[in-house]
C-alpha cells in the first residue's frame, strides 16, 4: 500500500490532510443540501449537492494520487470535478496491480491465509477494465463537451435519453460494488475477531479498509454523481449572462428530473461522503503505522 499516493512522504502527508479537510466540508455540504431540499430551496439544494460531490472528488483524487496537493493541480480541476478523478489515473492504473498485489500478499500471510480472505476479496482485486489510453480519451472528451447541453440533459433526466440510462447504469453498478465492499469488510471484521480471540493478536485492517472505502465505494459512487452534477455550479446560482448561456435558475423546480430524484440520489451522496471521510481517516491511520 505504501506509495499509492506518492513516494515523497511530505507530499503524501499533505495529500492526506488536505483530502481529510475536503471530505469533512463535503459531508457538511451533503447535509446542507438535504436540509435545503426539505425546505423547497431547490436551486440551492442542487448547488450544495454539486459542492459536496466536487469536494469529495478532490478528496478521492488526492487520496488515490490522481492529483497533487498543489494550487496548480486543484486549479486544473476547478469545477470540472471528474478531472479530479482522471488527471492522474493513467499513472495510477500502472501502479494499481502493485497495490492489489500488496493487499493480496498481506492476506496470504500464514496468520490470515487459513481464513481464505483472498477469495472473500476476489471481486475487488480483479484487474481494472479500463486502460490509460481510454482515460486520456475521456479527459479530452470532457474538455470539449457542450456545457449547455449537459446541463439540459442532467436537469431533465429524461429516462429515454442515453445520458440518463448511462447514469442509472453507473448508479446500479455502484450499488453492486458497495455491496461487495460491505461483504468484504464484514469478512475482515469476523476474521479479525477470530485472530484476536484465538491468538491474542490485534489485526489492523486500516490499509484494506482505505482501499474498500476509497477505491471501491467512493470512486464507484463519485463518477456517476460527478457526471450528473458538475454542470450545476454557476447554473444553479446565477442568471444567464451571455447569449450562449441557456440556463435559468427558475427551472430548478420539483417536477424537474434532477430535483425529483434528489431523495434517491441522497442515498448515493451519503454513501460517497461517508466513504470518502472514512477512507481519509483510514489512510491517515495507515500512514502513521507504515515504517
Amino acid at each position: 500500500m505504501k506509495g499509492i499516493i506518492s513516494e515523497d512522504p511530505t507530499t503524501e502527508s499533505k495529500s492526506i490532510e488536505l483530502a481529510l479537510s475536503f471530505a469533512k466540508i463535503a459531508r457538511q455540504d451533503a447535509k446542507a443540501s438535504q436540509e435545503l431540499y426539505s425546505r423547497s430551496f431547490f436551486p440551492q439544494a442542487v448547488f450544495a449537492f454539486q459542492q459536496a460531490v466536487e469536494k469529495d472528488s478532490k478528496s478521492v483524487g488526492l487520496l488515490m494520487g490522481f492529483i497533487k496537493p498543489t494550487p496548480g493541480d486543484l486549479k486544473k480541476v476547478s469545477h470540472m470535478s471528474l478531472l479530479g478523478l482522471l488527471l492522474g489515473m493513467p499513472e495510477l492504473l500502472d501502479r494499481l496491480p502493485v497495490v492489489q498485489k500488496s493487499i493480496q500478499g498481506e492476506l496470504e500471510k500464514p496468520s490470515l491465509k487459513q481464513f481464505h480472505l483472498t477469495e472473500a476479496l476476489a471481486p475487488i482485486l480483479k484487474p481494472p477494465s479500463i486502460s490509460s489510453e481510454m482515460v486520456r480519451t475521456t479527459i479530452q472528451q470532457i474538455l470539449r463537451i457542450n456545457r449547455n447541453r449537459a446541463w439540459e440533459l442532467s436537469l431533465s433526466l429524461d429516462p429515454n435519453e442515453p445520458f440518463t440510462q448511462i447514469i442509472d447504469g453507473m448508479l446500479a453498478n455502484a450499488d453492486q460494488k458497495c455491496k461487495e465492499a460491505d461483504q468484504a469488510e464484514s469478512a475482515l471484521r469476523k476474521i479479525g475477531k477470530i485472530v484476536r480471540d484465538r491468538y491474542g493478536i490485534a489485526v489492523d485492517h486500516s490499509g484494506t479498509r482505505f482501499f474498500l472505502n476509497v477505491a471501491v465505494r467512493a470512486i464507484n459512487e463519485d463518477v456517476p454523481l460527478t457526471l450528473l452534477t458538475m454542470w450545476h455550479e454557476q447554473e444553479a446560482r446565477y442568471p444567464p449572462v451571455s447569449e450562449t448561456d441557456r440556463w435559468y435558475v427558475g427551472m430548478y423546480k420539483k417536477r424537474s428530473g434532477l430535483v425529483r430524484r434528489l431523495p434517491q440520489l441522497y442515498l448515493h451522496l451519503d454513501r460517497l461522503s461517508l466513504s470518502t471521510l472514512a477512507g481519509a481517516q483510514d489512510r491517515r491511520r495507515f500512514a502513521k503505522m507504515a515504517p
